[in-house]
């Protein structure tokens, strides 16, 4: 059985800020790891954690690298994007550009796009070429 795990699942577990919360979701996610649950979530969900743990909790980006690369080596949870997820950690972690730039630039050349549409100059350090309507 596959059951969807929401952002506060993840977040409890990361941030261990609501002590019985964080108990259950450890224990949830220990049962996935050893193969007693299949858990599922989507890449929204993956950039929602990272939106709260860089602007409420005012992570610091290598911290949050961390967790979420650990999150994403867990057993028996499926992660939509997984593999463009940890790639465009490594490209977030060497440029002064947003997580969600650092993933569309990964996303693009993963399907063959060179170019895209933005006023968003981060993408001009990613080497990616940007246009302008």
């Amino acid at each position: 059985m596959t059951l969807f795990v929401d952002t506060n699942i993840f977040l409890r577990f990361l941030t261990h800020d609501h002590e019985e919360q964080y108990k259950r979701c450890t224990s949830l996610l220990e049962k996935a790891k050893r193969g007693k649950v299949h858990l599922q979530t989507s890449a929204l969900t993956m950039f929602e954690i990272i939106w709260t743990l860089e602007s409420y909790y005012e992570e610091p980006k290598q911290s949050i690298i961390e967790k979420m690369t650990g999150l994403l080596s867990f057993p028996n949870i499926t992660v939509e994007h997984r593999d463009v997820f940890l790639e465009a950690f490594v490209l977030w972690d060497g440029a002064s550009v947003s997580f969600n730039d650092a993933f569309n630039a990964i996303w693009m050349q993963r399907e063959e796009i060179s170019s895209l549409y933005s006023y968003d100059r981060g993408f001009d350090r990613l080497g990616v070429q940007r246009l302008e309507p």
